[in-house]
């Protein structure tokens, strides 16, 4: 779903149901995160939970600025810690019974109008997310609650915007809605002992990634993975068996040199390296789309062992390619969006800045903030 699409059903379903959103940070029961970003009271917020923030995983329903204008760390920490209180602040004058049946209320009210059930909402958010699908929903609640606590305080307020404002928020949405896509680029190298039995390379099956990404977007023009260059040789050790291999790869699998030297004093040992250019995430085996997740570019992984060798994967470049519409095909180009969407898209907008002030002014004073 396009920004520009969600926002239009947002404004929709408020209307009918008072809320709206994507997901809430409340307490990450489910999510155990060791590096603490800021302590708001009784409640933890985690670095993890900011860049979760800052990529639009969470809370981007509440702030559509976010999700169009890239926040910096410092940045979405304070909306974090800003809307932590907000919450707090709800919960307490609801008291908890309250807020949990009203919240309840709210998720089978927007069920009912998009025709889901909670367990088919529960697997698509925590597929599209890839976060615990039962946090999502519980949190997904008290945004909905949220929303309709802006909605109650702020609805009644009229808004009014110039031809430039309406100009500017159009130009992002309809650029931020062309569909993107991270590509890397991998050194992949691969090793294996001789007289041990192997299957295939990974690299043998790199022609069906390209297969996948032309079936997902058949009418892009270009190859999105391509180059692969391979060099083989045959190297001299004492090593015996993959299981000392490996041994010594968990050693000095950081030092490229010493990666290189390795394979050329071990005579039973093979290495096969490959250069695999504007790879997406999908398209790779999932052991090595897990290795690579978070790894900083210039970084190799630990070794990865498999059923057809160990594999080292250095991160050389990670880009982010935006399809043109030629790519996409002539389908794709944007509907015009009207002045009335985005003056509910501003709308929700001036909302959080309202409810920020607010906690600004009258909660963040008293409350306990700690930050690392």
């Amino acid at each position: 779903m396009s920004i520009y699409q969600f926002f239009k059903r947002a404004a929709l379903f408020l209307v009918a149901f008072g809320g709206c959103g994507f997901i809430s940070l409340n307490a990450m029961a489910s999510e155990t995160f060791n590096r603490q970003a800021a302590i708001v009271n009784d409640v933890v917020i985690t670095k993890h939970e900011v860049d979760l923030y800052r990529s639009g995983k969470i809370y981007n329903g509440l702030n559509p600025k976010a999700t169009l204008q890239p926040l910096s760390y410092k940045e979405a920490l304070e909306e974090l810690i800003d809307l932590q209180l907000e919450l707090q602040m709800l919960r307490l004058t609801l008291g908890e019974k309250r807020f949990d049946t009203y919240a309840n209320k709210l998720l089978d009210a927007y069920l009912e109008a998009t025709k889901t059930t909670r367990k088919e909402f529960k697997q698509r958010i925590a597929r599209e997310y890839k976060l615990d699908g039962e946090y999502l929903l519980t949190n997904f609640k008290e945004i909905l609650l949220l929303q309709r606590a802006r909605h109650e305080r702020f609805g009644a307020k009229k808004f009014t915007f110039s031809t430039k404002e309406l100009d500017e928020a159009r130009a992002l949405i309809e650029q931020r809605s062309k569909p993107t896509v991270t590509l890397y680029t991998l050194k992949v190298q691969r090793f294996t002992v001789a007289n041990q039995a192997v299957s295939q390379p990974v690299s043998s099956a790199s022609t069906s990634f390209l297969t996948k990404v032309k079936t997902y977007i058949k009418t892009l023009r270009k190859t999105i993975m391509a180059k692969h260059t391979k060099n083989t040789k045959q190297v001299n050790s004492g090593i015996q068996n993959e299981e000392q291999l490996v041994q010594h790869l968990n050693q000095i699998y950081a030092q490229p040199k010493a990666v290189t030297e390795l394979a050329a004093d071990h005579p039973k040992v093979k290495l096969d390296e490959q250069l695999w250019t504007d790879v997406p995430l999908n398209n790779l085996p999932d052991v090595f789309a897990a290795a690579i997740a978070n790894l900083p570019s210039g970084q190799t992984t630990k070794p990865i062992q498999t059923d057809n060798g160990i594999y080292l994967l250095t991160l050389r470049n990670v880009r982010t390619h935006q399809f043109t519409a030629e790519e996409l095909g002539e389908n794709a180009a944007t509907p015009r969006i009207s002045d009335e969407d985005l003056k509910a898209f501003l709308t929700y907008i001036k909302w959080h800045e309202l409810s920020r002030k607010r906690v600004q002014e009258e909660v963040k004073p008293q409350a306990f903030i700690k930050r690392f």
